[in-house]
């Protein structure tokens, strides 16, 4: 610090008008002398510094010295501006390593000794005894009544301390760096943790087991004891060493201990990319996430986990389309694409799609003929460029953010949370949780009733939130300025919903617990390609095989086995029963009809016109009568022989056609021989 100042210097470092430098000066009788200059007389005043009271000597110090600030070790004003040698403060040079958190709380005890010698000169003007003031300013000071900022930054004092402050600031020539505060700087670079120590402790710490760092140590003082080595550091200098050792080496401590992908995620730097060169639907990012509450399984109803694939447009950071399927797959893929153009009003220009095995398939990179291919190259075709993210690297997924913040404000809501983790379970779920279970039980939703829920908390708080990313504005406000005209619905539906093959039935198609009818499906029995939508069973498009359009059949209800029961004509779905029962009758109506009037113009053959029966009876009426009798006639019955008879009371005859006294001997083939002879006989004898 100068020795003496001039009235515009003065005023710049303590921040007083030129009048009360002056009047000042007057007031306490600084003393001055004239050099040469631009003022009166070609002569200006510069006001001794060791003239001047105590309290502008300590803020006229501390001016000084917060005015610059320490660059790589070395003092340079705040400004770069070049200031004279002389203006360097002496602490300057003797200690230039001292930091700027140091130095401030300098300062700050330069403002309270401040405080202290206004009051000591108050006292001394009003003839008050100094022990009292200073008594009195301590235990206002340590109660917060005085200086109430400079307490929650210093803590509590002593008169004493203040004292003694006060005069290291006058032998400073008032240098608030002479009263910081020094303990540590002398070893500071260095430690007192041995080699070995130091070896054996970095040792645990750098592995892949994730030792804790309290563990370390004491696995390091055992090892140590055990080898016969010195182990003379204190747990606490251990502590401080490692947890130095982490901040100062934090990619060599992630990298050791939790892998590639956390030093990339935590430590390496990344580039950021500027979503607001972007147009809304430019750009849609696609990706699953398992939800973490249960919904009841549409086929068996037992709890399930389902699965979230949503597109997001990145300018807007809204959801522009989504499912919930049981299994991430290409089919919920497709979905949640066709679902997002038909919000969007127009196809995206690119879309990033995980890396996972149900978005990296062949229909997302061939550019096929879709007229021979089906849909094969359904992304080629319908011109959107497609590129897939890096694997294992969240931060090219900007859609990961979002699923953090569904989980944190959906899912948790949801009365079948189950958590992400284990540890992230609900009390009820964990073992013999009954009074859990009985205050809060599950409620599983439907598929349903939770994709319902989903895009009533999109539209109620997700979309209406300012987003920090888009300068203030909601994802809402941003993608609805931006969605285009509109698309052929039709087109879109046939290219990407969930498509499956089924047979026709009565009741036409039967699906997930239903069935399905139009009238279009009554009368075929043919396979069929259904397209439906899983978000919404209430009715399905049904096709040809080789692609034609027949109908969009509606899920049909079942009625009540007896209205009289349920109230007859008044019951609940009765008109519905009787509007089914109409349209059956009129179906069967309609087959008769056809087949009536077919039969008139003789498309359908009946029994006597495939025989001349009508000209063999205009012939001979008794034509048929005769030649059956005329067969009756002639046809002898025949008399089989009765073996058990005996031989001896026959008649006289030809004698038998099987001598019985014979079968004793013969062997299988004679016996055979006598059989087939046998057989022959009796066919003579009925001719």
């Amino acid at each position: 610090m100068k020795d003496a100042y001039s009235t515009q210097e003065l005023t710049d470092l303590l921040g007083k008008a030129r009048q009360v430098i002056e009047r000042t000066a007057k007031n306490k009788d600084w003393r001055y002398r004239e050099e040469p200059g631009q003022g009166r007389g070609g002569k200006i005043k510069l006001w001794l510094v060791a003239s001047m009271d105590e309290q502008t000597r300590i803020a006229l110090g501390k001016s000084v010295r917060t005015g610059l600030t320490l660059i790589h070790g070395s003092a340079k004003p705040a400004q770069d501006q070049p200031l004279p040698p002389s203006s360097i403060p002496a602490c300057q040079t003797s200690d230039p390593e001292l930091p700027p958190a140091l130095l401030q709380k300098a300062a700050l005890k330069s403002d309270l000794v401040q405080a202290y010698l206004d009051a000591k000169a108050w006292g001394r003007k009003h003839g008050r005894p100094m022990s009292s003031v200073r008594a009195d300013f301590v235990t206002g000071y340590n109660a917060g009544a005085i200086c109430a900022s400079l307490r929650a930054a210093l803590g509590e004092t002593s008169w004493q301390s203040l004292e003694r402050w006060a005069v290291e600031l006058r032998r400073s020539n008032y240098d608030c760096a002479a009263i910081a505060p020094r303990y540590g700087l002398h070893r500071k670079g260095h430690t007192k943790v041995t080699p070995a120590e130091e070896e054996r402790l970095l040792a645990l710490l750098l592995s892949q087991h994730q030792f804790k760092i309290g563990t370390a140590i004491e696995l390091t003082k055992q090892d140590l004891s055990r080898q016969g080595l010195a182990s003379p550091s204190s747990a606490s200098t251990l502590r401080n060493f490692a947890e130095a050792w982490r901040r100062e080496h934090a990619d060599v401590w992630t990298l050791a201990r939790e892998g590639e992908k956390a030093l990339i995620d935590k430590i390496a730097p990344f580039l950021r990319r500027d979503a607001s060169l972007l147009a809304v639907g430019d750009v849609l990012i696609a990706d699953g996430h398992r939800l973490n509450f249960r919904i009841k399984h549409p086929v068996h109803g037992r709890p399930c986990r389902a699965s979230l694939i949503a597109f997001q447009d990145w300018a807007s950071r809204d959801i522009a389309g989504y499912t919930f399927m049981l299994e991430e797959d290409l089919a919920a893929v497709h979905l949640a694409l066709y679902r997002a153009i038909l919000r969007l009003g127009k196809l995206p220009r690119a879309v990033l799609l995980d890396n996972g095995k149900a978005f990296k398939a062949r229909i997302f990179t061939d550019n096929l003929d879709l007229t021979t291919s089906g849909m094969a190259g359904l992304y080629g075709r319908l011109g959107i460029q497609c590129h897939f993210a890096r694997p294992y690297n969240a931060r090219s997924k900007p859609v990961e953010s979002f699923f953090k913040t569904l989980g944190l404000s959906f899912e948790k809501a949801v009365s079948s949370y189950c958590g992400g983790n284990i540890m992230a379970k609900p009390a009820r779920m964990r073992r013999n949780e009954k009074f859990m279970q009985e205050i809060e039980p599950e409620r599983l939703l439907t598929m349903d009733e939770a994709a319902g829920l989903f895009e009533s908390w999109l539209n109620t708080f997700y979309r209406v939130k300012s987003h920090s990313g888009l300068s203030g504005k909601t994802p809402g406000e941003v993608f609805a300025a931006g969605r285009g005209p509109g698309l052929d619905q039709g087109q879109i539906r046939f290219l990407m919903m969930h498509e499956e093959v089924a047979d026709l039935g009565n009741n036409g198609v039967r699906r997930f617990k239903g069935e399905y009818f139009h009238e279009a499906l009554y009368g075929l029995r043919e396979q069929v390609l259904i397209r439906f939508d899983w978000h919404d069973l209430r009715q399905i498009w049904v096709y040809r095989l080789d692609g034609e359009f027949l109908c969009m059949a509606k899920r049909q209800q079942p009625v009540h086995p007896m209205f009289s029961l349920a109230g007859g004509k008044d019951a609940p779905g009765y008109s519905d029963f009787k509007q089914g029962l109409s349209e059956q009758k009129s179906l069967i109506r309609g087959t008769k009809k056809l087949v009536r009037q077919a039969a008139k113009q003789g498309l359908v053959a009946q029994a006597r016109d495939i025989l001349p029966i009508a000209e063999m009876e205009a012939a001979s009426p008794r034509l048929v009568a005769d030649l059956e009798n005329i067969e009756a006639e002639n046809t002898p019955q025949p008399r089989l022989p009765d073996f058990d008879d005996d031989i001896a009371a026959k008649p006289a005859g030809p004698g038998p056609l099987i001598d019985p006294t014979r079968l004793d001997y013969l062997s299988t083939e004679d016996l055979e021989a006598e059989i087939s002879h046998f057989q022959s006989k009796i066919k003579g004898g009925a001719r």
